[in-house]
């Protein structure tokens, strides 16, 4: 099954302005503060917060943030 949203579609939601980086950062932080519809709770691992730095973190945000798909 599908666990999350794909990773473009992602990206159109960013740069669509229908969610922003905070959003994207939250969800991989505390993945089950906002589930969204379609998906179940508690698939992803909820300790990505401690597991990564805060650059780390960043860097994973502006991976999602600058792909590009057609």
């Amino acid at each position: 099954g599908v666990l999350g949203p794909p990773w473009c579609e992602l990206t159109e939601e960013l740069a669509g302005g229908e969610i922003d980086l905070a959003f994207v950062y939250k969800s991989i932080v505390d993945p089950n503060a906002e589930i969204t519809e379609g998906f179940l709770p508690n698939l992803m691992p909820a300790n990505f917060g401690e597991l990564y730095s805060e650059d780390e973190l960043n860097t994973m945000i502006a991976f999602i943030a600058t792909l590009r798909c057609e």
